[in-house]
């Protein structure tokens, strides 16, 4: 996930599924409140 935001920048919200490890990831990357939980 840290190498698609160094390459793509940072987009206004990211879909993931309920994986509490994304959670995880987003809250390292300082992204957490763009993440939102979807299909």
């Amino acid at each position: 996930m840290k190498k698609a935001l160094k390459r793509h920048g940072s987009p206004e919200a990211v879909t993931t599924d309920g994986l509490r490890s994304y959670r995880a990831a987003m809250n390292e990357l300082g992204n957490a409140e763009k993440q939102e939980v979807g299909r």
